[in-house]
């Protein structure tokens, strides 16, 4: 022995997620692994009117879980569904106000407080299935 003590560091690296196996290129057309209608995913926007009932959608996410707002939840046959919203879309901006930093009551306030409702909004669900545990 030559005297050296040579020490391993050990470094943690994240969950490993294999991809998604392969389908051929004529079967991905609305395959849920290769679906390549990138319209799905562009931004858009969605308005509405509140009226006396609930606004049909509801959030989570925000600053203090270290991810934007997200639509969790949408009732069937509301205004919120007709318009098009969906689980899975990030909410970008509500009449203007900016939503990526804000918590989730900030969040909450800014959609109580709003009579006409333009939701600026991405479908990104693979952020959205980050967000929290589903156990």
């Amino acid at each position: 022995m030559n005297g050296f003590h040579v020490q391993e560091d050990t470094v943690g690296l994240p969950h490993y997620e294999p991809p998604p196996r392969f389908v051929p290129l004529h079967q991905r057309r609305g395959h849920p692994d290769y679906d390549n209608d990138l319209s799905l995913y562009l931004m858009r926007s969605v308005r509405f009117q509140r009226t006396n009932s609930p606004l049909g959608f509801q959030i989570r996410g925000g600053l203090e879980h270290k991810c934007p707002i997200f639509v969790s939840m949408v009732t069937s046959d509301s205004s919120a569904q007709r318009a098009g919203m969906k689980p899975g879309d990030m909410i970008l901006s509500v009449n203007g106000t900016n939503f990526a930093n804000v918590t989730l009551s900030e969040a909450v306030d800014v959609l109580k407080q709003a009579e006409n409702l333009e939701i600026r909004l991405k479908f990104f669900p693979y952020a959205y299935d980050k967000t929290y545990s589903k156990e």
